[in-house]
């Protein structure tokens, strides 16, 4: 079953709909002088589309005209952060209570592929035959040339969405992009009531899956609400990544919440702190003033003195304070790669982890700004108005 432009068309008119994007998934094989045979995930999307949502970049360097006339083909590889292209396979092993675990291992791979290279995409069809008596039907490798009109290196995180329900180097060192246009080149070549995955010679032409993009600053319940019951009349089974993902925003929003009042509880507590040494070190400056006017130091020279030696105590608190966090984050870092390999030290990765997924949530990391900018400017403001207050009382007296 395909979901048709025809069908598709009365979402677009939902207020809140932004757009919509078709995928239909086929398996294939991909050989050719530069790539050795091996399976493919094969999707069939318009690139059109891809380039109005701005989710895949790659497309700007294709010919979109081959590409529509199903002549091209995008070629798609999974790379990691260091650069390196990895397959993703999953091993199964049995638990300890019986039940089946499977365990994802990233495997380095070579990309032998490049821009321009031609490539056969083989994609299985079921052919229907004419007898005398009756039809027959029998499975065959339907195999057409392509034009590989780029190899696009992808960092896909399996949060952010931005992948459209791709599986990229997923059991797959390739998946290929296709238009509609490759479709009916391989539909032209079949017998009518043929069928080459979920597409047929003698049906219209749809999508398997479509995905609707919504504006962010409208009425969600509304629009979502407008979606399934017209997904209901056309029998479409619909699903929701909005609402699969506000749990795992609140819950983030939750810790970095959780993670900000602390940080604001241990700031407060280390400027009432510094507060105290303060008050320690003006009595200590009352007594060296004394003597250092004793000897002939000026005003002025006494001024500058002060300055110097309020901005180098401040200076050596604040890195005094990121050595030590250093010291405990190299500390973490080391049990940490003992324990799980990642070299990340715990409540960094817990951070990057929840910063990551606050895609919209800008105010958190602000907050987590405003409190470090706030300690160090209570220290330099306690420093300052301490130093200045004991210089004030130390001149009336001279006086």
């Amino acid at each position: 079953m395909v979901i048709t432009p025809e069908e598709t068309a009365p979402f677009l008119e939902i207020p809140g709909i932004t757009g919509c994007l078709g995928l239909t998934e086929l398996d294939g094989t991909i050989t050719g002088d530069t790539v050795e045979t091996q399976a493919a995930s094969v999707y069939v999307v318009d690139a059109g589309q891809w380039m109005e949502r701005g989710g895949l970049p790659a497309f700007d360097e294709v010919d979109l005209e081959a590409y529509r006339r199903g002549e091209t083909a995008v070629l798609l590889v999974l790379s990691q952060p260091d650069g390196t292209v990895t397959v993703t396979t999953y091993e199964e092993e049995t638990g300890e209570d019986g039940e089946t675990i499977y365990t994802a291992v990233n495997t380095a791979a070579e990309v032998t592929a490049a821009a321009g290279d031609t490539i056969a995409l083989s994609v299985e069809a079921i052919v229907r035959e004419e007898n005398e008596s009756e039809a027959s039907y029998h499975r065959e490798a339907l195999s057409l040339p392509l034009e590989v009109g780029t190899v696009a290196r992808l960092q896909i995180d399996a949060q952010d969405n931005q992948n459209f329900g791709l599986r990229v180097g997923d059991e797959c060192l390739y998946t290929v992009l296709v238009s509609p246009g490759y479709v009916q080149r391989a539909l032209d070549t079949l017998p009518e009531g043929s069928q080459m995955g979920r597409y047929r010679t003698d049906d219209p032409f749809g999508y398997q899956q479509v995905l609707l993009f919504t504006d962010l600053t409208a009425e969600y319940l509304s629009t979502d609400n407008a979606v399934s019951q017209l997904a209901s009349n056309h029998h479409f089974s619909v699903g929701n990544i909005r609402m699969i993902n506000v749990p795992v925003v609140q819950t983030n929003l939750q810790t970095m919440l959780t993670l900000a009042a602390s940080g604001l509880c241990i700031g407060l507590i280390t400027a009432l702190l510094l507060l105290s040494t303060l008050e320690l070190e003006a009595q200590r400056e009352r007594r060296r003033y004394g003597i250092l006017r004793a000897l002939g130091m000026s005003r002025r020279q006494q001024n500058l003195a002060l300055a110097r030696q309020a901005a180098l105590q401040a200076m050596t608190a604040i890195v005094a304070g990121c050595g030590i966090y250093v010291a405990i984050s190299v500390r973490d870092t080391i049990l940490n790669y003992q324990k799980t390999g990642s070299l990340l030290p715990p409540l960094a990765e817990v951070i990057a982890y929840h910063l990551g997924q606050l895609r919209y949530t800008w105010f958190v990391p602000l907050l987590l700004l405003g409190e470090f900018l706030l300690v160090v400017g209570l220290y330099l403001a306690a420093k300052g108005g301490l130093y200045k207050l004991n210089l004030m009382e130390m001149l009336s007296q001279e006086r």
